[in-house]
């Protein structure tokens, strides 16, 4: 999977390169869906960070932003919504009523 990471006023080092790349991996770790690419944007506004996620998946696109004042804690409640995202998407593809059940047959 391609990660693409930008900074807007921050610098993009290797610990933040490997941070934001430990957080992207482990938000992609399901099996269920086929990841090709994600985007991943810093920015730096008075001392306040911005995160901004953009995971591309065959046939879905997750988007998660969040703003905080340690760098650290952005990242993680980024990966953290984007975890939320797919958690609802895999649910909805092993779903019962999606395996060709009448949902009226499943709620009686």
């Amino acid at each position: 999977m391609d990660v693409l990471i930008n900074g807007r006023n921050f610098e993009i080092t290797a610990s933040v390169r490997k941070t934001i790349e430990d957080a992207v991996e482990s938000a992609t770790n399901h099996k269920t869906l086929t990841f090709t690419s994600a985007r991943v944007v810093v920015e730096l506004i008075k001392n306040c960070f911005e995160v901004s996620m953009d995971i591309h998946a065959k046939g879905h696109e997750f988007t998660a932003k969040v703003e905080d004042f340690d760098f650290n804690i952005a990242v993680d409640k980024a990966a953290a919504k984007l975890e939320a995202q797919m958690e609802k998407v895999v649910e909805k593809i092993n779903d019962s009523h999606h395996k060709g059940e009448k949902i009226a047959d499943v709620t009686e």
